[in-house]
């Protein structure tokens, strides 16, 4: 019974990730001859090409090589999960999975039990014998790394590490600035007897041999968005100048774009439109009842002036506490023409008001204003608060039927006379008394 695949790795951990979850193999990868192709979301390579016995000692490889805009680079590490499957009978030696790193004049190259640098015989490692046992149909992890900051390659399958040797001495100016990945099946055996299998791919991810990914792309290979490449939030149409393919642009109305061959496309929208009205909710319970009010400041009272004054300036007495006089108000300025405001508290000498200025009994203020046009000044001032009236008298009669004044504040003249210093009093055509309670 087949097993299904191991789980993918991370896609944000890996710079390029295949899951083949598609029909055809597409641009993303080279195929030479035949019976390399896609087959139930899996890289299929097979059946191999049985080898007639007329004398051929040559055994077939077949193999997938990534495009170079996906990778192409000597430093790198290279992940994939497969397994193997017999084409029609068992054989002595099983197909195994390979890889091969393609420089600019020399191959690294591992066909499941040795690697090679160069040619064939230029063998850095020999892991076992040809007879390396391996489950049919049982997925295997293979990891190849060639990290050339560290200066090693390091090569591990099915869980187990078979290869940590030293990079070649001609590895840079044999490889230059490329290395191209390719998966191989490459058959075993001797004379002419060869295995007749299939090789079965999936999860092919490559990244930097530092273990760290570059996420430009943005896409893994179904062209599902994935985190990855650069993120902007900005109102309006994105600019297909900004940013580089693979960065994601998202905008205000909810519109996800991805920058593709130069141009912004948008990939999804994560605002859905508007949804009807909701019902009317229940009325709330009432709330509690409010004190009473009081009025306070803040009334504007402004004073114009609409011409200039005489030369020795307008005056204006502040005088006593009287039924709409000017005692208690705040001057806060002058807009308009301009108006130069001094005060004095014994009428001979006159400074410069500094606002806010509160008028005080006994104060006068000089207005003066000479410029000669015919705009208008303007003097803000405002009110002092004004309270609420006080409250009645609580009147209570007592035991003997006198009325007593609960609030009534009292003094005894010298002849025993009360006098009710809180009130005012009011006497009608009939000689009756009436008290108004004033604080």
């Amino acid at each position: 019974m087949t097993q299904p695949p191991p789980t993918p790795p991370d896609p944000t951990q890996w710079s390029w990730l295949d899951l083949f979850n598609r029909t055809f193999i597409g641009p993303d990868y080279t195929v030479p001859g035949t019976n390399v192709t896609l087959q139930g979301e899996q890289l299929r390579l097979g059946p191999m090409t049985p080898i007639a016995p007329s004398g051929t000692t040559t055994p077939f490889t077949l193999s997938a090589a990534l495009a170079t805009t996906r990778w192409d680079s000597p430093d790198v590490q290279v992940q994939l999960d497969w397994r193997y499957t017999w084409q029609s009978n068992s054989f002595a030696t099983v197909p195994l999975a390979g890889l091969e790193l393609v420089g600019q004049t020399k191959t690294l190259r591992w066909t499941g039990e040795t690697l090679t640098w160069g040619t064939t015989n230029s063998v850095l490692q020999l892991w076992g014998t040809l007879g390396r046992s391996v489950p049919v149909g049982a997925w295997q992890r293979l990891r190849l790394t060639v990290d050339t900051t560290q200066g090693r390659i390091q090569l591990e399958d099915g869980g187990v590490g078979l290869v940590d040797v030293p990079l070649p001495a001609d590895w840079s100016s044999a490889m230059g600035a490329q290395g191209r990945v390719a998966v191989l099946y490459a058959q075993r055996g001797s004379g002419n007897s060869f295995e007749q299998g299939n090789v079965w791919v999936d999860n092919l991810a490559v990244r930097s041999g530092d273990g760290t990914a570059d996420l430009s792309s943005g896409t893994s290979s179904g062209g599902n968005i994935r985190l990855g490449g650069e993120w902007r939030f900005s109102p309006g149409a994105p600019d297909d100048a900004v940013g580089s393919d693979g960065d994601v642009w998202a905008d205000t109305s909810g519109t996800i774009y991805q920058r593709q061959g130069g141009t912004y496309v948008s990939m999804l929208q994560l605002l859905g439109a508007p949804g009807p009205q909701g019902s009317q909710g229940p009325v709330g319970p009432a709330g509690p009842q409010g004190a009473d009010g009081q009025l306070v400041g803040a009334v504007a009272v402004p004073l114009l002036i609409g011409a200039d004054t005489p030369e020795e300036g307008l005056p204006l007495e502040i005088v006593g506490a009287l039924p709409g006089g000017l005692v208690g108000y705040v001057l806060h300025g002058v807009t308009g023409v301009p108006v130069t405001v001094t005060s004095s508290s014994d009428g001979v000498t006159f400074t410069p008001v500094t606002y806010p200025l509160t008028l005080t009994a006994g104060l006068t203020l000089r207005l003066k204003r000479v410029d000669g046009t015919s705009g208008v000044s303007v003097l803000h001032a405002t009110s002092q608060p004004v309270t609420d009236a006080p409250a009645d008298f609580t009147v209570t009669p007592d035991e003997g039927g006198f009325l007593v004044f609960a609030e009534a504040a009292t003094t005894t003249d010298p002849d025993g006379y009360l006098t009710v210093t809180n009130a005012s009093s009011t006497t009608d055509s009939e000689g009756y008394v009436t008290l108004e309670r004033t604080s």
